[in-house]
């Protein structure tokens, strides 16, 4: 099929579709689990409760290196909302996080020279560091302006409202922290429906909300990027950088081959890129990286084909677009040539597939 013309998934600002394609070899350490535990133990629910059906336990939790994956926290934050019955806890949680509970990566930003710097470390440390599925992006919009865009890590599904109220408030509080003075909002944009708790946003953030946006943005006025932060120490971030630096090459270490080229596909949606072109995401040779699949276990077309229809479940699992827009975001000129393609992917046909998932749900 000849490609369309379409815009990447992860990298980009994030859809109002629910997407699930979950990866889950991309490993992260769990300090927000850490600290996820502690504020539900406040509220009278035990760390098993909280780490059910999840496959981590408090003993591994305890051990510095242990690393996580992304199905264990949606797991996890399953478990919160379905415990607390409070679909708005990630704006609470994010309310309640303070810089100590960041570890290395709360000292790195804290020490920083500017608020320019504080974004970059945040939004490229902070999936990793301290296990947020969403980065941040920045946006320069003029001299009095910038904005961030809130981006997945990997699709999130029903966990994406968690994770950006979460990160939302954590960016407005700490950021503020930093500075010495709250962030002047000009808007909240949000790329889905307003939730049940929906008028929480202007209670927290005192700013104009717009629900069903183009993208999930935060525009601020002030401070301004290049905004000097009180707690500068040149000597001790260095020490901090280094450090978070060293985390962080131990952390991709351990990711594998296949989660990476998941991750580089999510940048070609609406194409279907050769391997060729995957394997120059990563500095290397078509044949190495169709030997480094195989020694897990997969060839590229595989992998591209269980990719493929992972998206193309999670996109009819949403019910917000039909099949035909289906197989048009997955690079499909044609319906028919998307049916064909989704029995071939899952044995069985997008009419069977639908019934099915609604006879479970």
């Amino acid at each position: 099929e000849a490609p369309l013309d379409s815009s990447s998934i992860v990298g980009q600002p994030i859809s109002h579709l629910r997407q699930r394609t979950c990866d889950h070899t991309t490993m992260f350490r769990p300090v927000k689990v850490r600290q996820y535990l502690r504020l539900m133990d406040a509220k009278g629910y035990s760390a098993k409760a909280v780490l059910a059906g999840s496959g981590i336990t408090e003993e591994a939790l305890a051990d510095p290196s242990f690393l996580m994956d992304i199905p264990q926290y949606m797991a996890i934050i399953t478990n919160i909302v379905n415990l607390t019955g409070d679909h708005g806890i990630g704006l609470e949680f994010g309310s309640k996080t303070e810089l100590k509970d960041l570890g290395m990566l709360g000292f790195l930003v804290m020490s920083a020279e500017t608020i320019r710097q504080t974004v970059y470390y945040w939004a490229n440390y902070s999936h990793e560091l301290l296990g947020i599925p969403v980065r941040l992006k920045l946006h320069e919009d003029g001299p009095r302006n910038w904005s961030l865009d809130f981006l997945e890590v990997t699709p999130l599904g029903r966990i994406l409202n968690f994770s950006v109220e979460e990160q939302l408030m954590m960016s407005y509080k700490l950021g503020g922290k930093l500075a010495s003075a709250r962030p002047a909002i000009e808007l909240i944009e949000l790329a889905y429906p307003a939730p049940p708790h929906g008028e929480l946003y202007e209670k927290y953030f005192k700013a104009p909300v717009k629900f069903n946006a183009a993208t999930t943005r935060l525009t601020i006025s002030s401070p301004l990027l290049d905004q000097p932060l009180i707690g500068n120490d040149r000597e001790f971030h260095e020490i901090c950088s280094r450090q978070c630096e060293l985390m962080m090459r131990k952390i991709h270490e351990k990711d594998s081959m296949v989660s990476k080229t998941k991750h580089a596909l999510m940048r070609f949606r609406g194409d279907n890129p050769g391997i060729e072109i995957v394997a120059r995401e990563f500095n290397i040779s078509a044949r190495t990286l169709r030997r480094h699949l195989m020694d897990e276990g997969y060839s590229y077309q595989q992998l591209v084909g269980e990719f493929r229809a992972e998206l193309a479940q999670e996109y009819l699992d949403s019910g917000l677009i039909s099949p035909k827009e289906v197989g048009s975001l997955l690079g499909f000129q044609h319906a028919t040539s998307f049916h064909r393609a989704f029995k071939q992917w899952t044995g069985l046909s997008i009419n069977a597939y639908r019934r099915k998932r609604q006879k479970h749900s």
